[in-house]
């Protein structure tokens, strides 16, 4: 009768007692169906298949389980070595394995290496998730039933995807994603299921005073594939207008209002257009020399003169002291080329002498032009008068050039005539 065991049998329940059932399998003798091996509540004359799992002391016990599981063993065995899938559950970490169950008490392994495509440090984040695996063969360890593979799985699903995306998607492309994150360093937006991160600088052409929500939605241009890793990186601001196209029509000269944007120490960013700043620099806020800029505030309305534009560079130079005449054009009106006029000594150097012409006007009158400078020079102090003549206006530069020399010459030239003159009175 030991010939039975390993048998499967359609029974009927003779017999119900607490914790077990008695079949009649036509063998000419019942056998035992313990309720733990039951996979339901059973009754008087239900029939059922069972498997005849062992005898002891004459009895025999079945299962009902040993049946499923014999079907499950035998459908997953026909898996081995196919492209098809199945799904398991994993339950337990050790001896470097992932054990799998695969239903109907048919139990799979894992290999931590065949596991996933990434290197796995701890196990513990695929317990109790569910995967799909392929099925490599059976397996001779006693609590396991089949050796599964989900790596080689995930590298096929990876190429197909690969190819997928390298087919679809091209730098210069237009794509449409939602954000998904959003911190200082970018946006990443979820393109039909791939990653696109879009740089910060890559956002807008001016700074940003808040990150998008999540789930914001965007075009973009591709402006970077990354296949190895199925994601690519994205401008948005490239699909719209420059702010800078806003000054098209701005000409040198123009005077024009704007407000603050910030204050540097070399100078203040003025919003001209939206998004679009100028820069006045320190030196052109006044004629005077401005050692601070504690007393603009930003968001100040102020009046600019337009004094350079490089479109190339999208950059737009400001002025606020040329509203004003400058103190060489006030200088200009009142002074012309061979006048004589009487400057201020202010600095004394080796190459010549600083001068004040008027107020806020300042120039330097070189050695040449200071007559027999190597002697006079030690006469020559901070504050003391120089007469000069104007010898050449420079509209360009903004520059005078004085000679004490020329005036010198001149005087000694009168003194001579003067001279000569009271000569000839005396004849």
């Amino acid at each position: 009768m030991s010939s039975v065991v390993g048998n499967v049998y359609n029974g009927e329940v003779v017999l119900k007692e607490q914790n077990s059932y008695l079949l009649d399998i036509g063998i000419g003798k019942d056998v035992i169906l313990n309720k733990d091996e039951a996979e339901r509540e059973l009754e008087l004359g239900d029939k059922v298949d069972v498997i005849v799992a062992y005898y002891v002391k004459e009895d025999y016990f079945a299962s009902m389980k040993g049946v499923s599981r014999r079907k499950r063993l035998e459908e997953i065995s026909e898996l081995i070595d196919t492209d098809n899938t199945i799904e398991g559950k994993v339950t337990a970490y050790k001896n470097s394995r992932f054990i799998v169950d695969l239903g109907n008490g048919v139990k799979g392994s894992v290999y931590v290496r065949n596991m996933d495509t990434k290197y796995i440090e701890e196990g513990d984040e695929y317990l109790n998730n569910t995967y799909e695996f392929l099925v490599v063969k059976r397996s001779h360890r006693g609590y396991e039933d089949f050796e599964l593979n989900r790596r080689d799985l995930l590298n096929e699903e990876l190429k197909a995807k690969r190819a997928e995306f390298e087919e679809k998607y091209h730098v210069g492309d237009t794509i449409h994603g939602s954000v998904v994150q959003a911190i200082n360093a970018g946006l990443t937006l979820d393109v039909d299921g791939y990653q696109c991160f879009v740089p910060y600088s890559e956002i807008a052409y001016y700074k940003i005073k808040e990150l998008p929500e999540i789930g914001t939605e965007f075009d973009a241009q591709i402006i970077e594939l990354q296949e190895r890793r199925l994601s690519m990186k994205a401008s948005i601001k490239a699909l719209t207008e420059h702010p800078f196209e806003q000054a098209a029509n701005l000409q040198v000269g123009d005077i024009i209002k704007g407000k603050i944007s910030s204050i540097t120490n070399y100078g203040l960013f003025v919003e001209i257009f939206n998004h679009v700043d100028g820069l006045v620099h320190i030196s052109e806020i006044s004629y005077d020399h401005v050692k601070d800029l504690s007393n603009f505030e930003v968001g100040q309305e102020v009046e600019v003169k337009v004094i350079n534009i490089d479109r190339e560079n999208k950059k737009i130079a400001l002025s606020i002291k040329k509203l004003q005449p400058s103190p060489y054009e006030i200088f200009k009106e009142k002074v012309n080329v061979g006048d004589t006029i009487s400057v201020l000594i202010k600095r004394i150097t080796e190459n010549g002498i600083r001068v004040k012409v008027m107020d806020d006007f300042y120039t330097t009158i070189i050695n040449e032009d200071i007559a027999d400078f190597s002697k006079a020079k030690p006469t020559f102090k901070i504050n003391d008068r120089l007469e000069v003549i104007v010898m050449e206006l420079d509209d360009t530069k903004e520059k005078v050039w004085l000679s004490n020399t020329e005036y010198m010459n001149q005087q000694g030239e009168i003194f001579r005539e003067a001279i000569n003159e009271d000569e000839t009175e005396e004849e």
